[in-house]
């Protein structure tokens, strides 16, 4: 059957049959619900991702975190910074290949001069959800591991940078944005308990659009190691891919009440796709469930090998796609942890922002010294590795960079005294 373009708005730029046969569905109502998916797609979520530090990546080796099995079998282990480089970079185009444009943040100073590498994992340092007047809350983390918190107060001067409203929680309400998987459409809340705790989960759900919440305890460091939720077109649930070796029987048991309730299907995936099996030590753990859901697809860092798994998630109408990460695996992570999902403001406006009030917190952290003695060594090793020249493209002005080089000159003398 012959097709025709006609002319028009974006609506009536559709291809529409000469003569079609009684009963046919018109080709131009698909055409439609094509256009409308590519639109909500679009503007569902924006997404943030790190751009690599600027010296190597743990140069001075991985350092170990609790319960975090990749960190501690990479323990001193040096990574692949231009291998790294090259997964963030991947992982950005991922989203650009569906039509979706990333903010691409650069590094922060500030945690790059305290070692914190950790930072490229944008999604651990807050929770982003949707208030009950449907405005956009993000709840800055509190890190179980002390270390990380400059982490969080860097992602918090960012979202406030977007005029996004900032809440911080009490010292005892731990939380960290690994062990949250929230749904924006259709408001599912799913938390971990392994670094995260009942108070801190509890003060989110109580500020947040939540229809149904599920708080889960795993043997994961974070949830988004164990499990994922799928989503459809519109982005409402449609799957949940989990562990169940990894997750306690009576939180398996909540899982699945939660999937029967929503109408998702629950898939089980083999420890490999997770965190890996205890009789290899976690060292077969692939981390593929750590991907992002986005609607209809999962991005993710490879094929997940339980038997069955890919041909279920394309019958459910999810597309699987995944790009190598293994430097990034090494830490622990993949696609979820290094992509923070929020509305965002004019990108390069806000980078800008960012960049100047980060040189000026490296500033003010190399003129006020920190008393950590641990911290200070790693200060005197990463310092001399940062080119300061480079912030001049985010609109740090000469004088501003000059002071930070005398700054640094002096931090570093006095370490010698």
């Amino acid at each position: 059957m012959p097709y025709v373009l006609r002319g028009g708005s974006w609506l009536t730029h559709m291809y529409k049959p000469a003569a079609p046969l009684h009963g046919e569905v018109f080709p131009w109502r698909v055409f439609i619900m094509l256009h409308l998916t590519t639109l909500i797609m679009k503007n569902h979520c924006n997404y943030i991702i790190s751009e690599p530090p600027q010296t190597p990546w743990w140069g001075h080796g991985i350092p170990v975190m609790e319960g975090n099995h990749a960190m501690e079998l990479n323990e001193g282990a040096i990574p692949d910074h231009s291998a790294l480089a090259e997964e963030l970079a991947a992982c950005a185009q991922m989203y650009k290949d569906l039509g979706i444009c990333p903010i691409q943040v650069p590094f922060s100073p500030y945690l790059e001069a305290r070692y914190r590498h950790d930072g490229i994992f944008s999604t651990d340092a807050a929770v982003t959800t949707k208030n009950k007047e449907d405005k956009p809350t993000a709840f800055i983390s509190n890190f179980t591991a002390q270390y990380r918190q400059p982490e969080a107060e860097s992602m918090m001067r960012f979202l406030r940078l977007q005029r996004i409203k900032t809440i911080q929680l009490p010292k005892h309400a731990k939380l960290e944005g690994g062990d949250v998987h929230y749904t924006l459409y259709d408001h599912y809340y799913f938390g971990g308990l392994f670094r995260a705790n009942e108070a801190g989960h509890n003060a989110v759900i109580a500020q947040s659009q939540v229809e149904d919440a599920v708080l889960l305890k795993t043997e994961g460091f974070h949830i988004d190691t164990v499990m994922v939720p799928a989503l459809d077109a519109r982005g409402a649930l449609r799957a949940i891919l989990a562990c169940r070796e990894v997750i306690e029987s009576q939180s398996w048991d909540a899982l699945h009440t939660l999937a029967t309730q929503s109408g998702a299907t629950l898939l089980e995936l083999d420890a490999e796709d997770s965190i890996g099996h205890t009789d290899q030590d976690r060292a077969d753990g692939s981390y593929a469930v750590n991907c992002m859901p986005v609607p209809g697809k999962l991005l993710g860092n490879g094929e997940f090998k339980t038997p069955g798994i890919e041909d279920e998630i394309a019958r459910l109408g999810i597309e699987h796609k995944w790009t190598p990460m293994p430097e990034s695996a090494k830490s622990g992570g993949a696609l979820h942890c290094l992509t923070h999902q929020l509305p965002v403001h004019d990108k390069m406006e806000v980078i800008r922002w960012y960049m100047n009030r980060e040189v000026h917190e490296l500033y003010e952290l190399l003129l006020n010294s920190p008393k950590d003695n641990a911290e200070l060594v790693l200060m005197q090793k990463q310092l001399p590795l940062m080119n300061f020249n480079t912030y001049k493209q985010y609109g740090v002005q000469q004088q501003e960079i000059y002071d930070l080089h005398r700054a640094r000159e002096v931090f570093l003398s006095n370490l010698q005294l």
